[in-house]
Order: C-alpha cells, then structure tokens, then sequence
C-alpha cells in the first residue's frame, strides 16, 4: 500500500469542488510529472487551504500525455488533526489510516476566496486578465 498526496492550488479549489465529489462517486484526477506509485485499493489524498480535505481510493492509473490520470471512488470526507502545508508534485503521505476523522466541513471550512479588487462579485473572476483595470489592460500606451 502506497498512498500519496496532492495539493490543490487555492485558485482552483472552486473548480475541483465542481467535479463529482460524494462518496463512492467517480472521479479522476491528473498528475503530471513522474509516475505516482500507485496501484488499485491505494488513496490518492487531496490537500487544499493548509489541511487534507478528501480522497480517492484508487481504481487504476493510466497514462496520458506529460502525465498520468488517476481513476478511482470518491471516499467520505476526511481529514487529520494537523495542518498540512502544500507543496508541488505528489509526496507519500505521513499518516496512517487510522489516524483519518471525519470532515464534515472539507469544502468550506477554513477555505479563505481571494479576490481582486476589480473582480466581478457575480461571476467571481476578474473582469480583464490578471485582475488589471480598464486602464491597465491598454497598457502604458493607453
């Protein structure tokens, strides 16, 4: 058995929590990089906001192109009772099963929405790229 994490940027946190994410729903997740070591019957764990939040118990691995796709069962939410800082790529994780509680909370709980402030509240993403003002976006020529 070798479960491993990843960490989901904030940023995108809203758009994976899009995706199916009930238990025992399928989910797939792609991890770009090195091989992970996984194989069917290991949990792939996700990180986001300085905590584990949920997992998938993993079906199969396949390749795809600069990566690999992780397919597998969504599990109950879950968490550990220390925080956890993200990181890049995938990392083995430190904790073993049974140390997992129960999260009810794994998708708002602690979640902080940074926005900008030329950001449309309605549709929560910056009106012009990179959060830039009208003037801005001309550029200096503008």
């Amino acid at each position: 058995m070798t479960d491993i994490a990843v960490t989901i940027p904030r940023a995108r946190w809203q758009e994976f929590i899009a995706g199916p994410c009930g238990a025992g729903e399928r989910r797939s997740y792609t991890i770009y990089g090195d091989k992970p070591p996984l194989i069917a019957g290991d949990h792939l764990y996700f990180v986001a906001h300085g905590r584990l939040r949920c997992a998938i118990e993993v079906d199969r691995v396949a390749f795809a192109r600069g990566g690999h796709i992780v397919i597998g069962w969504f599990c109950p939410a879950l968490t550990v009772r220390d925080s956890v800082a993200g990181f890049r790529g995938w990392q083995r994780v430190n904790f073993s099963r049974a140390d997992l509680l129960a999260f009810d909370g794994w998708q708002g709980e602690g979640v902080s929405v940074h926005r900008s402030r030329n950001a449309d509240p309605a549709a929560g993403l910056p009106p012009y790229a990179h959060g830039k003002s009208r003037s801005e976006q001309g550029g200096s020529s503008a």
